[in-house]
C-alpha cells in the first residue's frame, strides 16, 4: 500500500514540475522541460510496474522513486552548470575577439 502511495504522490509531484519548468526557467527552459518530462515518463513507467504487479514488494517502489529522482535532480544540476560554463566561455570568446578588433584598427 505505502509503495503505492508513493508512486502516486511522485507522479503527481512529476507533473506538477512541468508548469513550473514552463513559469520559472528562462534560458535553459527547453533543456529543463525535457529532462522533466523524461523524469514524468519514469515515474508513468514506475507507477504502471507498481500497479499491474501485485507482487511488487514496496522496497522497489521506494528504491525506484529515490533513484529516479536523484537522476532527475542530477541531471538538472548538470544542465544548469555546462549552461553557465558555456556561456562563460561564449561571453570570454567574444572579448578575446573584441579585443582583436580594436587591436587591427588601432594598428
Amino acid at each position: 500500500m505505502i509503495g503505492k502511495i508513493l508512486v502516486i504522490v511522485m507522479l503527481a509531484f512529476s507533473i506538477i514540475m512541468i508548469p513550473v519548468i514552463l513559469v520559472k526557467a528562462d534560458k535553459f527552459k527547453k533543456f529543463f522541460l525535457a529532462c522533466t518530462i523524461v523524469y514524468v515518463t519514469g515515474n508513468l513507467l514506475i507507477t504502471a510496474i507498481v500497479f499491474l504487479n501485485q507482487d511488487i514488494p514496496p522496497v522497489f517502489a521506494i528504491i525506484s522513486e529515490i533513484t529516479i529522482l536523484f537522476v532527475f535532480g542530477f541531471s538538472m544540476y548538470m544542465i544548469y552548470k555546462l549552461g553557465k560554463s558555456t556561456e562563460e566561455v561564449q561571453k570570454a570568446q567574444l572579448e578575446a575577439q573584441q579585443k582583436k578588433d580594436q587591436d587591427k584598427t588601432a594598428e
